[in-house]
């Protein structure tokens, strides 16, 4: 009995460990990647009043909401991180550089058509209403540093 069932047991493994995965091939055609190189070449940078804006020669037909959409993705990138120590609200040192450019992003004339959202994360060791709680006192710190379009 023993033998049999280690026998079904050694042909089972092989049956399932022998099997081979199929590799799959992704082809792409050389217009392909020489159309995106093209695109990639014909980008250019113009310095605008508030945040600089790249525009290529095929964003000229863009509705005004993608545009919108552009220029709020370019807002986001160029904000900036603020770290705060472990079980802590206070602002450290270190970050005021990085609060003072947020609020100066955020006041510009180019973000003042948008609402901004803060949005943070808390350790993974905390609950989630202590996460929740903690969240809380670090926005009341920064939202009238930030002064947020008023």
């Amino acid at each position: 009995m023993r033998i049999g069932l280690i026998v079904g047991f050694f042909i089972l493994a092989l049956i399932f460990g022998g099997c081979a995965k199929k590799s799959v091939e992704i082809e792409t055609s050389s217009d392909q990647t020489q159309q995106v190189i093209e695109e990639e070449q014909t980008t250019t940078v113009t310095e605008g009043e508030g945040i600089s804006e790249v525009v290529s020669q095929s964003d000229m037909g863009l509705s005004e909401e993608e545009l919108k959409m552009q220029k709020l993705k370019a807002i986001e990138a160029k904000a900036k991180k603020i770290y705060f120590d472990f079980d802590k609200y206070n602002i450290r040192a270190d970050q005021v550089e990085n609060v003072d450019y947020d609020a100066n992003l955020f006041n510009s004339p180019d973000a003042k058509e948008f609402k901004i959202r803060i949005e943070g994360n808390c350790d993974e060791w905390g609950t989630d209403e202590y996460n929740y709680a903690l969240g809380l006192k670090c926005l009341r710190r920064l939202e009238p540093l930030l002064y947020l379009n008023q």
